[in-house]
């Protein structure tokens, strides 16, 4: 009977502690809804002369099939681990010890896509988990087609980097070779969660920077969607758990004005009313790692290479990255 909305008083509280930024959430919502306007504009841009629902409207057409789903997401994985070699954009181990493999069934109230799940820090031998959620098969056709057109090829690819390769896989596998071995267990325990996902997003734009997919349109938009959430997850956390935000106000910023499929808002609703300051780490964290890139470039002009920063930032563990950015000074 209670009210589920956290309050101005102790959000502020909470995410002085889950976030540790040097921004107060007003300045975040500022900054997330300047970036989320110029994001969309950019969008427009890219689609002209076409309107940015019809250009994304022939990617989402792009998809697998139910029983195709977890194939296309081990190609995305071999394709973005050959670009990430090729490019030099950090050192990858010779082997690999992540697998794909399906959600765990009683983790997928929570993980409705998909997710990753760590080697564990003492023991990294016993690998990692790329998980996908299959798509239930007693699914009404229409939440099927919902989800295969959100998650389409280019969908899938950006998943696939956010989640494994470079993003959260590559990032777990740097922070469980930290030594000493205490040091390890304080970053596994004590991780900021604005370095882990925000890292995440960081590369999701830094692999379209850089050329992945030949400078693919379909894949530039898919990232600016991706972008566009990241936004929108920090207006809806914020808004809703200390503004009063309507459900329904919360669906037309996602449905509308982000271009997220009805069913992907559904749940995303669910988990902004269950859960606070969680969602507003991939924005506040995709920012922060921008930060510490430009002012370790401002550093090194005469040798930057992202390969440095990138090794050098993912050596340090999951730091808050104010604290980052000072020790990659």
């Amino acid at each position: 009977t209670g009210d589920w909305r956290l309050g101005k008083d102790n959000y502020e509280r909470k995410c002085r502690y889950v976030l540790h930024t040097d921004r107060t959430s007003e300045q975040l919502l500022a900054a997330a809804e300047a970036d989320l306007a110029a994001t969309r504009a950019e969008m427009a841009r890219l689609a002209a002369p076409r309107s940015v629902e019809v250009a994304l409207a022939e990617i989402a057409s792009q998809h697998a099939t139910p029983a195709t789903y977890m194939d296309e997401v081990r190609e995305t994985l071999a394709e973005a681990t050959a670009f990430v070699r090729q490019k030099k954009l950090l050192t990858l181990a010779s082997g690999s010890n992540l697998a794909v493999i399906d959600t765990p069934v009683f983790m997928r109230g929570i993980y409705g896509v998909g997710g990753f799940n760590p080697a564990p820090a003492l023991e990294p031998q016993l690998g990692a988990f790329y998980w996908m959620t299959p798509i239930p098969a007693d699914w009404p056709q229409d939440r099927i087609d919902s989800k295969l057109r959100e998650y389409n090829r280019f969908g899938l690819q950006q998943l696939t980097i956010h989640e494994a390769m470079p993003g959260h896989y590559v990032q777990a596998e740097y922070a469980n070779r930290i030594e000493p071995r205490t040091r390890r267990v304080l970053r596994a325990i004590w991780g900021n969660g604005p370095y882990v996902e925000g890292w995440a997003v960081y590369t999701q734009r830094m692999m379209s920077d850089e050329g992945y997919l030949d400078n693919s349109l379909a894949l530039r938009l898919s990232m600016l969607k991706q972008m566009l959430r990241g936004q929108a997850n920090t207006i809806l956390d914020i808004r809703l758990q200390t503004m009063g935000m309507s459900e329904q106000q919360a669906l037309d910023l996602m449905i509308n004005q982000t271009y997220q499929e009805r069913e992907e808002a559904v749940e995303k609703l669910q988990r902004a009313q269950l859960s606070s300051c969680q969602l507003a780490m991939y924005y506040a964290g995709g920012k922060g790692w921008i930060d510490a890139r430009d002012h370790f470039r401002q550093r090194h002009a005469a040798d930057f290479s992202l390969k440095n920063f990138h090794e050098r930032a993912l050596g340090e563990g999951a730091v808050p990255l104010p604290a980052l950015d000072k020790l990659l000074r």
